[in-house]
């Protein structure tokens, strides 16, 4: 696991407290993060309408950069969306 760019080793490891039972307490791979996200855009977990709003920008964070629903939203040089 990462902290910004400090590697703060396997997070099995570290201490449970509110802080990491708060953000899920969960560890996965990414094999399973692959596999969530193809799922989710084949339409699989949510409705069409649910993803549109789960990946649009709710709150802005610097000039360009949003959070969504559990995402970051950002709007590339190219001008497409990156989630």
């Amino acid at each position: 696991a990462y902290v910004g760019l400090d590697d703060k080793g396997s997070p099995a490891l570290w201490f449970r407290d509110w802080g990491t039972m708060g953000g899920g307490d969960m560890v996965s791979t990414a094999e399973d993060l692959y596999r969530w996200e193809t799922a989710l855009r084949a339409g699989k977990i949510l409705s069409a309408d649910a993803i549109k709003r789960y990946m649009s920008p709710h709150v802005k964070i610097e000039e360009q950069d949003y959070y969504a629903y559990g995402l970051f939203v950002a709007k590339t040089p190219r001008k497409t969306t990156l989630v």
